[in-house]
């Protein structure tokens, strides 16, 4: 079996689950053995990163001078759909998790010194002074507690993070040298110690 761990931007490239990739995962994901996990601290991200782009979207959308061609009605009907959508969201999430036989993984209980230690120390998903990693880690200890109540089976952890979770010393899309692209992209060395 192989137990598919996805990050929060892997959902928000499609939030409403209704890429391609999501519909053949889905429909396929007992022939290939997958399971696919969905981190709890994930789904709360997501409903808070989706929501505020949609909401900026909305926001510059309403903006709009379209009184002048007697359209104010229908885009105010347009901005309030989106605010329905927004409101909606979570509840939208959760239930197409569902439906692609998603299931959402509780945090683990991890000592608050474990994560304290990693900030401290700077590793990884930590970075000194760039950003708060403490949502990333929990997300790091919740794919550990995965790969370690599954040891059976293969545990892939599905992110366009690179910069958190990556090894830095491979070459990323978009650099210069002419080292190919390494994929799947290895872990980042401090995310192999705990």
């Amino acid at each position: 079996m192989i137990a598919v761990v996805v990050d929060t931007n892997i959902i928000s490239q499609s939030p409403k689950l209704a890429r391609p990739e999501w519909i053949s995962l889905s429909e396929h994901r007992a022939d290939w053995g997958v399971t696919l996990l969905v981190p709890e601290i994930v789904v709360m991200e997501t409903t808070k990163v989706v929501p505020r782009e949609w909401g900026k979207q909305r926001d510059d959308l309403s903006k709009a001078k379209v009184g002048t061609f007697g359209l104010q009605e229908q885009l105010d009907a347009i901005v309030q759909g989106i605010q329905n959508h927004i409101d909606g969201y979570e509840a939208q999430l959760n239930s197409r998790l569902s439906e692609l036989g998603a299931r959402v993984v509780p945090t683990p209980n991890v000592p608050h010194s474990n994560i304290a230690f990693r900030a401290s120390r700077g590793r990884a998903p930590y970075h000194a002074g760039v950003k708060d990693g403490y949502r990333d880690t929990l997300i790091w200890f919740t794919v550990l507690d995965v790969a370690t109540k599954n040891s059976d089976d293969e545990v892939w952890f599905v992110s366009s993070n690179t910069n958190d979770f990556g090894n830095p010393s491979v070459k990323k899309k978009g650099d210069d040298n002419d080292a190919p692209l390494q994929l799947p992209r290895p872990l980042h060395p401090d995310l192999r110690r705990i």
